[in-house]
């Protein structure tokens, strides 16, 4: 995983790229935990692996607009 670090001097507001970063990873976790929860583990584990892929999927779809990101972000975000 990557990861960076920002020192701002006091009295910054952080960069709209930071919150929208944050903003999007805490919707990440909110949606993989919900669908956990919504998908417990079933017989068939590779249904359930392929129904995950195409909901993250529609999720990952979904939120490109509302945090105005890029697939690049995204892939950066998550790798």
């Amino acid at each position: 995983m990557r990861a960076s670090v920002f020192f701002l001097p006091d009295n910054t507001p952080e960069p709209p790229e930071i919150i929208r970063f944050r903003r999007f990873l805490k919707a990440n976790s909110e949606f993989i935990e919900q669908w956990e929860t919504d998908n417990p583990h079933g017989v068939n584990t590779w249904e359930r692996n392929a129904c995950f892929r195409q909901d993250y999927a529609e999720f990952l779809n979904g939120v490109r607009d509302i945090y105005a990101l890029s697939n690049a972000d995204i892939d950066y975000w998550l790798s």
